[in-house]
């Protein structure tokens, strides 16, 4: 079964060109939380001291997204590729989960899937809800 996913690739105004410009020619979107290792090693404990000063329902939340990227999202999944209720484009999702840092790029978000991007909108498109977290199941 195929699913559909909103996926925001950067909340703010500031560096969010950029950010779709990497995610484009990169033929991915990554998501990050301050978690600088592979999700496929890090334990709970490690994730609990780098989000120390979060509430348990904030690290709850972290862990459930970053759970969706590793392990729910899978290839041939449909992305909508998002900031707030704007729609850039579609794709498609093309790969497992990855693990990719970059150390000298501060805009790089190193928990990634590659995309085959289907379409980029001229002009976006307005998705029927006000996108607040980094990804919802549509």
């Amino acid at each position: 079964m195929v699913n559909s996913w909103y996926v925001m690739l950067w909340k703010s105004d500031k560096n969010f060109n950029n950010v779709m410009r990497m995610c484009i020619d990169d033929k991915s979107f990554g998501i990050s939380y301050n978690i600088d290792k592979d999700l496929r090693t890090i334990t709970n404990e490690e994730m609990n001291l780098i989000w120390e000063d979060k509430t348990n329902r904030q690290k709850k939340f972290y862990k459930r997204i970053l759970n969706i990227i590793k392990d729910v999202m899978k290839i041939g999944d449909i992305v909508f590729l998002c900031k707030g209720s704007t729609i850039f484009g579609v794709a498609t999702i093309s790969s497992n989960y990855i693990f990719n840092i970059k150390e000298n790029e501060p805009l790089w978000l190193p928990h990634r899937r590659k995309i085959k991007i289907i379409s980029l909108f001229k002009t976006p498109a307005t998705c029927n809800k006000q996108l607040r977290q980094t990804i919802y199941k549509v």
